[in-house]
Order: C-alpha cells, then structure tokens, then sequence
C-alpha cells in the first residue's frame, strides 16, 4: 500500500499488517525500555514476513544502503541491503542498543569493546559470528557488519533511540571520528542523493 505524505511530497509504503504488527510491538517494548528477550522474540517473528520488507529493498553497487521503514521518537527500523563483500566502518550506537535480524544471505557481525588508553581509542575483539538467515543479533554497542558472501544479503536494524551520527572506528591510527548516517531510501521512497 502507497500513501502520499503531502508535508513531504513523497510517495511513502504503508507496512503491512505483519509488520505494522512488529512495529506496535517494539512501540509497546519502548515504554519498558526494551527488554532484550522480548526484542528477540519480536524480531524472530519476522521470519515469516519477508515479502513484506521487499518494497524497502534498495541496493548500491559502490556501498551498503541503509533504508528507512520506520521512525519514531523512540526508536527506528532500518533495511539494510548488503552486496558480496560489502561492510560497514566499525561503529558505535552513541550508547544506544542496536539489534538486528538477518532477513536474507548471511552476515559476519563482531563486537568490540572500547578500551581507553593513553596512547587513544583500543578496541578490543569480543565475538564475531556469522548469522544466517533468521539470525538475530543484539544488542550491540560497538560492532562491525560484513558481507562476507559471494551472494547479497538483506539485515533489518532496531535502533533503541534514533540518531543521526556516530563513532566510526580506526582500529590502526587508534582513533575514532563522528559520521553522518544518512538514508538511501525513506519508507520505500528512494531519495536522489548516492550514499557517500
């Protein structure tokens, strides 16, 4: 289903009752700031549902895209569409809790954890693991996503409290710089602008 939001002149994809399901759900974890459990169990609920994230699937050749399919005060869903061997700079949440659910393909995810010294930023490795199809991951801090597959991969991102940039780690020099997060996509309207 395809409204037209008039404020934005956007054509935008209304979810699908499965969906709009998961989201009044996450809505209702919000108010208990998001038990981690019953996150995991919500998200597993999207197994059953893929053809409904299909109208917010965009891919780029030059880098992953992060598509937008809801947002609210609380919290944001993010598709991301994955090609062989894309991945994602090591980043942070800005303190908030991320977790995520592999939709489609398989995906390497590691943890890290900050560790201050005099010399700068050090990471340290936790866990990587490799999710299929189902998978779900979470929450997470400080983390890198790849694609290590010779196939695409599809991942859907709950974001505890929405924002706009974040810590982007490098791991040799040490350091960490804030980057713009910006969308590829808005409710299944893609935007004009490539992904930097």
């Amino acid at each position: 289903m395809v409204l037209h939001d008039l404020q934005k002149g956007l054509e935008t994809v209304t979810p699908g009752i499965g969906l709009y399901q998961i989201i009044h759900q996450l809505e209702l974890l919000s108010q208990r700031s998001f038990p981690n459990n019953e996150v995991k169990a919500v998200l597993a609920q999207l197994d059953t549902m893929h053809a409904e994230l299909e109208p917010y699937t965009f891919y780029a050749s030059n880098c992953y895209t992060r598509n937008r399919v809801y947002k609210s005060a609380f919290f944001e869903l993010i598709l991301m569409c994955w090609q062989a061997g894309q991945s994602s700079p090591i980043h942070g949440h800005e303190g908030q809790k991320c977790w995520m659910y592999v939709a489609e393909g398989s995906l390497e995810f590691t943890n890290y954890q900050d560790i201050a010294t005099d010399a700068g930023i050090k990471l340290q490795k936790i866990a990587t693991v490799v999710g299929g199809r189902g998978f779900v991951d979470g929450p997470a801090y400080i983390h890198g996503v790849a694609n290590i597959a010779e196939y695409p991969a599809l991942s859907l991102h709950l974001y505890a409290s929405p924002f706009t940039q974040c810590d982007a780690y490098d791991i040799s020099a040490q350091n960490a710089k804030k980057i713009q997060l910006c969308y590829y996509s808005i409710e299944g309207k893609r935007l004009l602008q490539e992904p930097g």
